[in-house]
Parts: structure tokens; sequence; C-alpha cells
């Protein structure tokens, strides 16, 4: 593979569709995790048994959200491992049930177990202990004197069916082939303080909004589209709050947690996580920068960042601004549009050679990259020197202000480009 020789294949750029570079990239992820899985296998029931349940049917694996959450146990306290494990146990339950495996699996204290393939949360009166029997095709939950028996669906698929009005049974909207997972691994990581999650199923009108997103992406970008099936992405919602949020979690390689605003602010969220997602693949499979923790100003941050998390916004906005041109050729692109649009190349292209001039030292990996997000904003800049002349000159004197007064110390608040450029991510 390209990879293995330390150059990459033109599909980490931009997306290509599941490719076979990033099929491959995918496939090692789950090899890696799935080996992890077997190496903390005795801390816990639950990943004893999605264990077995993978010995035999190993390609169950990429139904399992958050690689189980087994990247979070690893190494952790036994009290992180056991509230991990709670939260996976429903997950594990549905793989362990389409294996046709026994086991039981004794949970909590909580107040839910999540089936996210089943879209069905089992919910409890009380935070307590639960127990999971895990018996062929049934999976039954017993908590505080009340037991919810799940049948498992036909052919061996990942999923269980829970009774109609089955008392303490909420059921998740469906969103095609993705899945929001509520109470599930997501709840596990410890949030910015300014985020909180939803915390329970999406209304109608969210989850409407958010498959309007998708629709968006699958007829405007179809080979994006097609990257977030094959990774695959799972959705955590974030409490609306004022701001849009998003972020992604070290420890979840496919999770993007994100807010509803409006389907085109949400169609920029899961661009921009599910780039982040993307190059930490990558990073996994190839080294991009032989040092990362170089400091280097970020041309939309009021601080120092390090070089890691500067090609990461580059990379990032570089993907997003890709996406939204043919969004914005559907119709006539607002005046904030316009600027946001030139925006995100000024930035692009401004970061790329603030790396370029860091102690980063990019690998041949690394300056694959560089050197393709700054050729493809130099492209659009030059396609849109006469159209967008203002645009363009506006942005690219917000971005050599705001880099110089970084430089100089003074630690300026984002200016109105760098808040349409980045909004509220954590980059």
């Amino acid at each position: 593979m390209a990879e293995a020789q330390g150059r990459i294949s033109a599909d980490w750029l931009f997306p290509l569709g599941a490719s076979a570079a990033l099929t491959a990239a995918i496939e090692g992820r789950f090899d890696r995790d799935r080996q992890l899985l077997t190496q903390i296998a005795g801390v816990h029931t639950a990943f004893a048994a999605l264990d077995e349940a993978l010995d035999v049917r190993p390609e169950l694996w990429r139904g399992v959200p958050g690689a189980a959450g087994v990247r979070l146990a690893d190494g952790a306290l036994p009290a992180r491992i056991n509230r991990v494990a709670t939260a996976a146990a429903g997950a594990v339950a549905e793989v362990a049930c389409a294996a046709k495996i026994s086991a039981v699996l004794t949970v909590g204290p909580t107040a839910a177990v999540s089936f996210p393939s089943s879209r069905l949360i089992v919910r409890f009166d009380s935070v307590t202990e639960a127990t999971i029997t895990i018996d062929h095709e049934t999976v039954t939950v017993q908590a505080d004197g009340v037991w919810t028996v799940l049948t498992a669906r036909t052919c061996g698929e990942v999923g269980l069916e829970a009774p109609e009005n089955a008392a303490g049974v909420e059921r998740i909207p469906a969103l095609d082939d993705f899945l929001i997972d509520v109470d599930g691994v997501s709840s596990v990581i410890t949030l910015p303080p300014h985020f909180a999650l939803l915390g329970r199923s999406p209304h109608g009108p969210e989850s409407t909004q958010l498959r309007q997103a998708l629709a968006v992406l699958a007829r405007t970008n179809p080979e994006l589209h097609a990257e977030l099936r094959a990774l695959p992405v799972r959705f955590a919602l974030l409490d609306r709050g004022q701001h849009r949020l998003s972020l992604t979690a070290t420890g979840l390689p496919d999770v993007i947690y994100t807010n509803l605003v409006d389907p085109l602010e949400t169609v920029d969220l899961i661009v921009h996580e599910y780039h982040h997602l993307k190059l930490d693949l990558l990073a996994e499979t190839v080294p991009l920068l032989e040092n990362p923790a170089a400091p280097v100003i970020a041309p939309w941050r009021p601080d120092i960042r390090t070089a890691d998390g500067v090609l990461h916004g580059a990379y990032v906005f570089a993907n997003v601004a890709r996406a939204f041109d043919p969004i914005m050729a559907l119709g006539r692109p607002s005046a904030q549009g316009r600027r946001r649009r030139a925006a995100w190349r000024a930035a692009v292209l401004r970061a790329v050679e603030l790396l370029r001039e860091s102690d980063a030292r990019p690998t041949e990996a690394g300056q694959q990259l560089l050197d393709g997000m700054a050729a493809a904003a130099r492209a659009w800049i030059d396609e849109h020197a006469e159209v967008d002349q203002h645009e363009l000159r506006w942005a690219t004197a917000e971005v050599e202000r705001h880099v110089r007064e970084v430089a100089l110390g003074t630690r300026p608040e984002p200016r109105h480009m760098i808040g349409v450029l980045a909004g509220h991510h954590e980059n």
C-alpha cells in the first residue's frame, strides 16, 4: 500500500468515496482495536462477551459504535473501566446475540441500557445495577425487579426488537445507514464546560434536520457521503445551546458530536468533524509530522496551537470549503457565504505557510497534504479572483492582521472572519 512507503494516495486529500486506501485503513483500525479488545477482555464480562462473539463472527466488529470504548478502557482505573463497559453493554449484547453466544453481563450503576443498532433504550426508574442475559436469540434486561425481553432480528442481523408499547423502552429515530448513539459509549467522555449531551432521543424536527443534512451531502457530495458510510460515522447529539457546537473525542474513532442549528450549519459541522476523524485515521497509518507538538500560530485562533492542531484545522477547513462548492452552486451564495468561502481559502493558505515555517517538520506524507491543500486553495482563488475580489482582499487582510497580532502577543479575540470560519469548534 502506498501509505506504507510514506506516501499517500489522492483520496486522503479530498473524498473519493469508499476507496481501496480508505477501506484498507479502516480495516487496519478494526484489527488494532480488535487486538486491544482481546488484551482487555479479562477486565469486564462485557468485553469478554464481545471478544467471544467476534471470534465467531469477526465481521460484526464494524457494527459496534466507538469500538465499544476499548480505547477508553485500556489502562484505565477500575471505576472508569466499569463505566465504559456499562455504556457499551447494550451494543455488546446486540453483537453477542447476532453471533448466537450466551453470556450474563452485570452492569451499572446506570439509569439506562442503550442498544444503538436496535435504535432502542431501556430506561429504569432509578440509577441501579442491571443484569443483561444473552441467550442465543433473546436478550433480557433486568433492573429494579422489572424484566424487559428483546428478541433477535432474523438472519443473524445485528439488532433487537422490543414489543410494542413495552414499558421503559425508548425508540431512537432511524437515519438510514447511520446511528444516533444515546446513552452509549459517547456518554462516557468528559465534555468541555460549555458542551452538554442532549441526553435523550431526538424529537421529530431534530431527527428530520439531521436527515436533511445527510440528504444534502448525499446529493451534492456523494463521494463524501460514501466515506461517512464506510467509516461508519455515528452521531452523538449535543444540547442545542446558543451556538453551533461540535467535536470529536480521542478514543472514539467513529463518533461525531454535534448540535442541530439548521440543516446547512449541520452539514458544515458534520463535514468538519468527519475530517478530524479521517485525519486521525490517516495518522494511525502513516506519520504526518516529525514534531507534532511544535508551536504554530493558527489563523483562526487567538492563541498559539500545536502543529498537529493547526494541520487538523487546515485540513478540515480545506475539506469544508471543497464540500460547500457544489452546495453553493445550487443557488446564488449570500454575502456571508461568499465571505466564508474566501475566508476558508485564505486561512488554509496561511496555515500551510506557517506550518512550513515552523519546527513541525512534515514527513513526506505530511508534505503531500500541505502541497495538495495549498494548490487547491490557490486554484480556487485564481478562479474567483474577479468575482470574489472584495471578499478575497478582505479575508487575506484579516488573516494577516490576526497572525501579526498573535505573534506580537496581543492575543486578540477572534474577529468576525474567524467566527465565520470556525464557529465554535475546538480546533
